[in-house]
């Protein structure tokens, strides 16, 4: 099964699937939020592995952020956060698209 997380302004469009083991599959074409939070929790946690994929499974292009590969995230959490560019609770924020 599918999920989407979208941005009401269009800061960010990603799809992805759960995984075995709670992890989460977000697919190549998501774009991701150009901004993020300066939050301590936020800074110490998802926008080190955001920056660590940059370049490798993130592109940049024109200040459009979005994946070149499918990548899987230890948990939709991390994987939501990495794409609002903010803490969130994936459980809540990631939408089924049956």
């Amino acid at each position: 099964m599918d999920f989407y997380l979208r941005s009401i302004k269009g800061q960010f469009n990603a799809r992805g699937k759960m995984l075995k083991d709670n992890k989460f599959l977000v697919y190549a074409g998501s774009v991701i939020s150009s901004e993020y939070s300066k939050s301590k929790k936020y800074l110490a946690n998802s926008y080190r592995t955001r920056t660590q994929l940059m370049g490798m499974y993130i592109e940049d292009k024109e200040g459009v952020l979005t994946f070149t590969d499918n990548f899987p995230f230890s948990s939709p959490s991390r994987a939501a956060a990495v794409v609002m560019g903010r803490s969130a609770n994936g459980r809540e924020v990631w939408i089924s698209e049956t």
